[in-house]
């Protein structure tokens, strides 16, 4: 069943988020990659995402998504859902377009709906009700 996830993308304010927004790269719809990062010695199931286009380093997919998330990296579409900038603030929101079975697609289901409105309520408070 193919499934389609919404989740904010961890790390912004590290990489290279706020120069593709100040090129204007990051758009509604931009095509992402996803690219593992076994090595990682803080999650070896780390998921950086990229900018399809270039090669600049958005952030990565939330560590309790990105386990569930692993066996799907080469088969997934993902594009940028929400683009959203106050001050040095960058939130990003990815929508991501699986193939699973019915008990993974209700786990991932589960992990991205609590980061998407953990993310969304942040980005409320910070932004205020009309963003």
């Amino acid at each position: 069943m193919t499934k389609i996830f919404y989740f904010p993308i961890k790390g912004t304010f590290y990489y290279d988020a706020n120069l593709a927004f100040k090129t204007g790269e990051l758009r509604l719809n931009t095509s992402l990659k996803l690219q593992a990062e076994p090595n990682n010695i803080y999650d070896p199931y780390a998921i950086q995402i990229w900018l399809k286009t270039s090669s600049k380093l958005l952030g990565y997919i939330p560590k309790p998504l990105a386990k569930n998330l692993t066996p799907y990296i080469d088969f997934s579409s993902l594009h940028l859902s929400s683009v959203k900038k106050k001050g040095q603030y960058l939130s990003l929101t990815a929508e991501i377009e699986i193939n699973c079975t019915y008990l993974q697609g209700i786990q991932i289901f589960w992990i991205s709906t609590y980061l998407y409105w953990h993310n969304r309520i942040k980005s409320w408070l910070f932004f205020g009700k009309k963003s």
